[in-house]
């Protein structure tokens, strides 16, 4: 029966163990908090050096952003076939795209045929798609159109050996 008393002694050491993890706890909080403030501060200097590459990276004019726009809004309607094209082919499409002062899409015609006839089809169906852009800026356009041409190269799934 003397045995028994030992028990009880147990409680008291366990109450400083818990006041321990709740001080853990605290400084658990504090470095999550200064991580966040180091995350933030790497995305804004992130974010700024992504802005600054694009205004660089345009071809030497200020109004290379237009161009990539239309490149974009070209290429995202491009559907582009996956059937009757040998992998790890380089295959491209050159077209010449001309758009009128108030952005309307007259032409979209192609320069440069890939070789491959169902992807210059997949290429010619982008016209049929997109008609009207934003107009170019002002200062682009010389008289009332603006002639771009564009690149439609066909991902293919092998990687190009070395």
């Amino acid at each position: 029966m003397a045995k028994a008393s030992p028990k009880p002694a147990t409680k008291p050491k366990s109450s400083p163990a818990k006041a321990n993890a709740k001080s853990e706890k605290k400084e658990k909080i504090v470095l999550a908090k200064k991580d966040s403030v180091s995350q933030s501060g790497s995305g804004q200097s992130g974010s700024t050096g992504k802005a600054g590459s694009a205004g660089g990276g345009s071809s030497g004019s200020e109004f290379g952003w237009y161009g990539n726009m239309l490149h974009d809004r070209f290429y995202s309607a491009w559907i582009q076939p996956t059937t009757n094209v040998p992998s790890g082919a380089k295959i491209s499409a050159l077209v010449n795209v001309r758009i009128e002062k108030d952005g309307r899409v007259s032409k979209f015609e192609i320069a440069k045929p890939s070789g491959n006839a169902t992807v210059n089809e997949s290429v010619a169906a982008v016209a049929k798609q997109i008609s009207q852009v934003d107009p170019p800026p002002t200062g682009l356009i010389k008289g009332d159109h603006y002639d771009v041409k564009i690149n439609f190269e066909l991902n293919t799934e092998e990687k190009p050996e070395n």
